[in-house]
């Protein structure tokens, strides 16, 4: 019987980013009948499923740290496990590897897929490591794509699963009047009673992006309808403060620390709508979470946000020039808010959206892929 093998570097580092979501989806839908093993570098910040038996070895969570766990730790942990199959929820596959790998990709960005532009990260360690895992990602058994996204251009065998969004925040489990199970969780937040959410990139040019736009909007809005800032990590929440200040968007914009999976699900369900001015990761996205919370979706018209938000979307185009794309978004995050029967339009159209994607079916097809990929290992 194939034994699988999942990456949880996200889960020990990055708890809130798209990687971790998609991975805790995936535990979460694993087969209870194909035994399944994990690795981490440290103590996840997240509880795992019984059926999923932890392995830790100890890494730094530095570029260097990131290195030597994709090209050597993983894969020996795997080989420690007997494994035959390495899932990976981030575009980052050793080069020499043993085990067989397939990649499921979380990210904001599609650069690093085979085939597409190359786009070198800061510093000598995330570069090494993104060129190895160019040649890496030659070589894996599949890359798993949403079947209602654009499939990409890339040079490796590319498999379709029905698009997910992790059960708290499916439909069915998002409506109003629920009583949720961390209420008390949620109440140590303070959170307005009434806010506009961001949870995407947190690298710098992306913050900057971020509030270029928000300081088109926070004068208007700001007071009523602050931005909460969620996923970042410690050094990019303390530029954000920085940032913030040198704006004078202090007063206007909240960064959350990170949280349990619950209490992010509750922040989506209580917030007006997503500003997500990023492209869509093809998992684990906050788009899909927010459509799937029945929220509006203000961002930019990529092919996959259009794709993905359909009529749930105010999107605006990324061909205008900077300071135009900046004034547009944020005149469209002031229409959202002050139009109640677009935003209903909208959160209708989120909820439609979101009812084909089903938890039971993706879990079912994603056991027939890993059956099929046992014959072939």
């Amino acid at each position: 019987m194939i034994k699988i093998f999942y990456d949880g570097w996200a889960l020990v580092y990055q708890p809130n980013s798209p990687a971790a979501l998609h991975l805790l989806t995936l535990l979460a839908a694993h087969p209870p009948d194909i035994p399944a093993w994990i690795g981490l570098p440290g103590e996840p910040f997240h509880s795992l499923p019984q059926v999923i038996q932890p392995i830790r070895l100890p890494t730094p969570g530095t570029d260097w740290g990131r290195l030597r766990w994709e090209q050597r730790n993983l894969p020996s942990l795997a080989v420690q496990a007997r494994a035959e199959l390495i899932h990976l929820v981030e575009s980052s596959p050793a080069l020499l590897h043993s085990p067989h790998m397939l990649v499921s990709p979380a990210g904001f960005s599609s650069s690093d897929l085979p085939g597409q532009e190359y786009r070198a990260p800061p510093g000598f360690a995330a570069r090494l490591s993104q060129a190895l895992a160019q040649g890496g990602l030659v070589r894996i058994d599949a890359l798993l794509w949403p079947a209602d996204l654009p499939v990409p251009v890339t040079r490796a065998p590319v498999r379709s699963l029905p698009p997910v969004v992790h059960p708290v925040f499916a439909p069915e489990t998002s409506t109003p009047g629920l009583a949720w199970s961390i209420q008390d969780d949620l109440a140590a937040l303070d959170l307005p009673e009434t806010y506009l959410l961001y949870h995407g990139p947190g690298d710098e040019p992306a913050l900057h992006r971020l509030l270029d736009t928000w300081s088109w909007a926070a004068s208007a809005i700001g007071e009523y309808y602050p931005l909460v800032i969620a996923g970042l990590d410690d050094p990019a929440q303390d530029r954000l403060a920085a940032l913030l200040a040198e704006y004078q968007l202090t007063g206007t914009a909240r960064p959350l620390p990170s949280l349990s999976l619950t209490a992010l699900a509750a922040v989506y369900h209580g917030c007006h709508a997503l500003f997500h001015p990023a492209e869509v990761s093809p998992w684990g996205d906050p788009s899909r979470m927010a459509l799937a919370c029945g929220k509006p979706l203000v961002g930019l018209e990529t092919e996959r946000t259009a794709a993905l938000a359909g009529a749930a979307g105010y999107l605006v185009s990324p061909a205008e020039a900077y300071p135009a794309r900046c004034r547009a978004l944020g005149a469209a995050l002031i229409t959202v808010v002050v139009e109640d029967r677009l935003a209903d339009s909208l959160s209708q159209a989120a909820w439609a959206r979101a009812a084909a994607w089903r938890f039971d079916l993706f879990s079912s097809n994603l056991r027939e892929l890993y059956r099929e990929l046992e014959r072939s290992v």
